[in-house]
């Protein structure tokens, strides 16, 4: 392990409306390398995807939200990517998105669940 490399890793509850548990998120960076395993047994309404979202809390770094793809018919997502610079993961949110969208976009009104990280995995 590099003397100057940070690694972090922690697990909860997507929560939905009145606090109902969505699914479970595994998070665990090392160093650029980000990790997100996202499990819930909810299946899609009929024409219905379920989005993640991963959003830098205000927008003060990125200025947008970014998708890391939707939960598969399995109830599962499994995200990796290597950064260039550590990425300030606040939140992840789950949406209801409409099936066959080219260029899905964050619509909050459609949030079903989401995850508020640890001050930890922010402040690398």
């Amino acid at each position: 392990m590099q003397a100057d490399a940070v690694s972090v890793s922690q697990t909860g509850a997507l929560l939905g409306y009145g606090k109902q548990i969505f699914g479970l998120a595994d998070i665990s960076t090392y160093d650029n390398l980000t990790k997100i395993n996202i499990r819930s047994g909810f299946i899609t309404p009929s024409g219905k995807v379920f989005e993640v979202w991963m959003v830098d809390g205000n927008y003060r770094a990125s200025g947008y939200p970014l998708s890391l793809d939707q939960i598969s018919p399995t109830g599962t997502l499994k995200y990796i990517e290597v950064w260039f610079t550590p990425t300030p993961i606040q939140n992840l949110v789950v949406t209801s998105e409409p099936e066959n969208v080219k260029d899905p976009k964050l619509n909050w009104s459609q949030a079903v669940a989401a995850y508020w990280l640890a001050p930890q995995l922010d402040n690398r």
